[in-house]
């Protein structure tokens, strides 16, 4: 199933939105415990032995919070990790549990798991940022972001697509921007 140029724009919108309220600005690499604070939910994290999962949200309706367990042991890597807590806050900020025909027996649904790697996705490695300070090549990214060079790679590779990059090229803005690093 294919997602909405929209409803990306909304995903991507709504992590950029998360980015700004945690005050990171420019300001690099995100901090997944304060993006955990300052989030509009309810949200605690533990880590625990999942023995092949990286990990998994789990939501209290009667309660309305959230449980996110992580295998740190699976996750490996500090960046790996970083990714794995920011995809789990993109199911909760894309809503997946509090759409009534979400139900944890469609955990494996692709488009909630790519509605959820778009967030963590934007949310580590903002599409403006990255045009604003021209990181052009994934070891650059990767080093200005503290992210995987996987991720970093991914960014790139499916910039074209990207959403914010697309709204965001169609502007002057992006223009003038480009103007003045002298890349035009």
């Amino acid at each position: 199933m294919t997602i909405s140029f929209d409803r990306q724009l909304e995903i991507r919108f709504a992590a950029l939105e998360l980015h700004g309220k945690c005050m990171f600005g420019n300001k690099n690499p995100v901090d997944m415990s304060k993006v955990i604070h300052y989030c509009d939910y309810c949200i605690t994290c533990m880590n625990s032995r999942l023995d092949g999962v990286l990990g998994f949200t789990a939501y209290f309706r009667e309660l309305d919070k959230y449980l996110i367990v992580i295998d740190k042991h699976e996750n490996g890597s500090p960046r790996r990790l970083k990714w794995t807590l920011a995809h789990e806050v993109g199911h909760i900020v894309c809503g997946h549990f509090k759409n009534d025909t979400y139900h944890s027996l469609i955990m494996s649904n692709d488009c909630i798991e790519r509605e959820a790697n778009i967030f963590a996705d934007e949310l580590l490695m903002p599409t403006t940022i990255i045009l604003a300070h021209g990181l052009d090549t994934p070891r650059k990214v990767s080093n200005f972001f503290d992210v995987s060079l996987e991720a970093a790679a991914n960014k790139l590779k499916y910039m074209d697509s990207n959403a914010v990059y697309i709204d965001f090229t169609s502007t002057m803005m992006y223009s003038d921007l480009m103007l003045l690093q002298g890349r035009r």
